[in-house]
């Protein structure tokens, strides 16, 4: 990412939902449980009725786990929370995502999904975190990166245009 200097006074990071630049190193974690019936809503929502999800006999007939498994996309979910409510909240998006399956959830496990800010750009709201999310025995689950943007708010946009034309 290109290295701009920052101007605190004047940071379109300022205009967004955030109202602050990131700062690299800041983190925020969220814990969940995923249960079965998370895994149904989820199978109804996209159609995914995988029996890996449900089927107890299946598994144990013709598969490598342990136990029914989360979807991949509740693992990406709970993920997603903590880039939606925190770091770096209301008003992100992604736009790419680098992620690593490396082990599956099971239903049910708490999972710990944790997001860690790599880079900032100063001269565009983006920035470059890291994404983890390991299960309530210490194994990581999911691990990636993805590069997000913070949508800028009209009202403050506005604002800070309109100040910007009169000085």
């Amino acid at each position: 990412m290109p290295d701009v200097t920052y101007d605190e006074n004047n940071s379109v990071w300022n205009t967004t939902f955030l109202g602050r630049p990131l700062v690299v190193g800041e983190s925020a974690e969220r814990t969940r449980t995923i249960t079965q019936d998370d895994v149904d809503a989820f199978a109804k929502a996209s159609g995914d009725y995988n029996p890996l999800h449900f089927d107890d006999a299946f598994i144990e007939d013709s598969t490598m786990f342990e136990g029914r498994i989360s979807h991949g996309g509740l693992i990406i979910g709970a993920i997603s929370e903590v880039g939606a409510q925190d770091i770096p909240g209301p008003g992100s998006v992604f736009l790419s995502v680098s992620w690593r399956f490396v082990a599956p959830v099971y239903i049910p496990d708490e999972v710990v999904s944790r997001v860690e800010v790599l880079e900032v750009r100063h001269d565009k709201p983006i920035a470059k975190l890291k994404q983890t999310v390991t299960r309530s025995d210490g194994q990581v689950v999911l691990e990636g990166e993805v590069l997000t943007y913070m949508s800028p708010r009209k009202s403050l946009l506005a604002a800070a245009e309109a100040e910007t034309s009169e000085g």
